[in-house]
């Protein structure tokens, strides 16, 4: 109780000869992560994996520029709110694609079980979207200022990634 530890954080941008990306020990394990992430869909879903890679990238994407675009400080609280979108859109693809995988085990051609899988999934998607966005909008009258950041991040990507998933 007596030592004082700094505080210590990674930079995100290297500014050397020309800026660029700092390869610190976060990067790397967010890298990692998310290989690991793609490998385990990949073994899961084969091409499904694709589908759902894709929108959870297009999820965060399209957070990050309503977040630009409504001037939203990045800070811990938004970083936290970027990995809830993303993890939510990760969820809601593959709950859509172990829906259509039971309806082809069923016997069921390919467009038929894109049908029926969309219906059954649907209803979990779409609950889990609106708590997203309902903590999100919570955060914003609740937690003051330091919680702004993940509110609007929690919102805007919540709403991207539902129209995403769903349609």
């Amino acid at each position: 109780y007596e030592k004082t530890v700094p505080s210590y954080f990674e930079d995100l941008i290297s500014y050397d000869m020309k800026a660029g990306v700092a390869w610190s020990r976060t990067f790397f394990a967010v890298l990692i992560g998310i290989v690991i992430i793609s490998l385990l869909l990949a073994v899961f879903y084969r091409w499904g994996a694709v589908a759902i890679s894709t929108f959870s990238i297009g999820s965060v994407f399209l957070a990050l520029l309503f977040s630009l675009i409504f001037s939203v400080e990045l800070t811990i609280s938004g970083i936290i709110g970027y990995i809830a979108v993303a993890i939510v859109s990760l969820v809601s693809g593959i709950i859509y694609m172990t829906k259509v995988k039971e309806e082809s085990y069923h016997g069921r051609s390919l467009k038929k079980a894109n049908a029926e899988g969309s219906k059954k999934s649907l209803l979990p998607i779409v609950d889990f979207h609106v708590v997203l966005i309902l903590l999100g909008a919570v955060a914003y009258w609740l937690g003051g200022a330091s919680m702004v950041s993940f509110a609007a991040v929690a919102v805007f990507g919540g709403l991207a990634s539902l129209l995403l998933n769903t349609l």
